[in-house]
């Protein structure tokens, strides 16, 4: 019988399968399996259309550097082989992390953001339906006494997507500095083999990462990438150059001090688990994560640039975008609009601009220069290389200000 299609069958529900040695989330496109002894693994991460298995080997479910001492958090020690798992290699796995499980919850629903709808999205539904699987973990060294580690898996019906974030919680009786972390860590199958005679390449399997909240600027300072696995020794790369582990974290800090009877959310990876190469399906998937996922992307306007700060112009410009449906007129660089200026006088122009805009049924924006430019030493951000040459500090006396008036 052949399999159904679950992008033309969107009928995949997911579910949190509760074992007494093991827990799968699943929707019936993808799986994760995890062993809760001798301490909480994941040993199998599945796209079961095409039953190609991404996991080779475990590897911690988390780490977290705290007072500037690092602790892995879950996953187990003495797998035999890096290469691959085998179920009959479970009894012999030792416990070798500094915050082992003690407990785990499911949730009948998942994280979202408030997001107001303020046009047309491709997405009625929001947030979207799911499952939730937070594992606490804690540990037994004295001075981690009162800390718990909360790592949190998504599951979400009819996309083959996870998601999963970390929470520190801190009742220890004191502040505590959470330097770094890493919340996904996954030792991947490699998927197609080189070495140093045919030449080295980056991996390609059937895995993306979309991280939410954090990596506008990945190509620069990415906070998810492929990195070697040097501690796996029978790959075909004979100087383990091969980069087989995926691994999300900061590129810098945190660096937050969380004070006691406070915590810390981390952000959310997203990991997309593609059943083909096909370029086509592959978009299609991508178009369902980001429609239910982040549905607010699909709110795209039709929008018009102009480069003028003249009244007449801009409501010259409105006129055109109503009379042939385009939806916003957006005052681009090098229009002259100073969205800083709080002046009663600059505030009354635009107002009357914004409500003539309105009465057509036309939105009206304009752009402001935050990064790229510098205030003084006081106030610009404190990096040899910042991304755009100069950048001002977001939370400096002026970037308090900044946001203050644009808004």
């Amino acid at each position: 019988m052949a399999k159904k299609d679950w992008l033309i069958n969107g009928n995949f529900i997911s579910s949190v399968e509760c074992n007494k040695d093991e827990i799968i989330i699943t929707n019936g496109i993808v799986s994760r399996k995890f062993i809760i002894s001798p301490d909480f693994a994941c040993v199998s991460i599945k796209n079961l259309h095409s039953e190609f298995e991404f996991l080779r080997a475990v590897a911690p479910e988390a780490s977290v550097e705290i007072d500037g001492v690092k602790y892995s958090v879950g996953g187990i020690g003495n797998q035999p082989d890096l290469g691959f798992i085998e179920p009959e290699w479970y009894k012999d796995f030792t416990k070798n992390a500094q915050f082992n499980y003690r407990s785990h919850e499911v949730k009948d629903s998942v994280s979202c953001i408030e997001w107001k709808k303020v046009r047309h999205c491709a997405n009625a539904e929001y947030p979207p339906k799911g499952k939730t699987l937070s594992i606490r973990f804690e540990s037994d060294i004295p001075e981690l006494f009162g800390i718990a580690v909360i790592v949190s898996y998504e599951i979400y019906d009819n996309v083959p997507s996870f998601g999963k974030y970390i929470t520190v919680e801190n009742n220890s009786g004191k502040e505590i500095l959470l330097n770094r972390f890493r919340s996904e860590d996954i030792r991947l199958v490699e998927y197609r083999g080189v070495n140093e005679f045919c030449g080295l390449s980056q991996i390609d399997c059937c895995l993306d990462s979309v991280e939410n909240e954090f990596d506008m600027f990945a190509q620069r300072t990415p906070s998810r990438k492929l990195i070697k696995d040097e501690e796996y020794t029978s790959q075909v790369s004979y100087l383990y150059q091969t980069v087989c582990r995926f691994v999300s974290e900061p590129a810098v800090g945190p660096h937050r001090r969380i004070a006691d009877g406070d915590k810390f959310t981390s952000y959310i990876t997203y990991d997309i688990l593609f059943d083909t190469e096909e370029r086509e399906r592959r978009m299609l998937t991508l178009c369902r994560f980001y429609k239910m996922i982040t549905p607010w992307v699909t709110e795209n306007p039709m929008y018009l640039h102009v480069v003028s700060n003249d009244d007449e112009v801009i409501k010259t410009a409105i006129d055109q975008c109503a009379e042939v449906g385009f939806e916003m007129v957006i005052l681009s660089f090098g229009s002259g609009v100073n969205m800083e200026d709080v002046s009663e006088e600059n505030i009354a122009k635009f107002k009357n601009l914004a409500d003539y805009a309105h009465s057509k049924g036309i939105e009206l924006g304009a752009y402001s220069l935050l990064a790229s430019r510098s205030i003084d030493a006081d106030n610009d951000v404190v990096n040899e290389k910042p991304i755009f040459d100069h950048s001002p500090c977001l939370c400096s006396e002026w970037g308090v200000n900044y946001f203050k008036n644009i808004t």
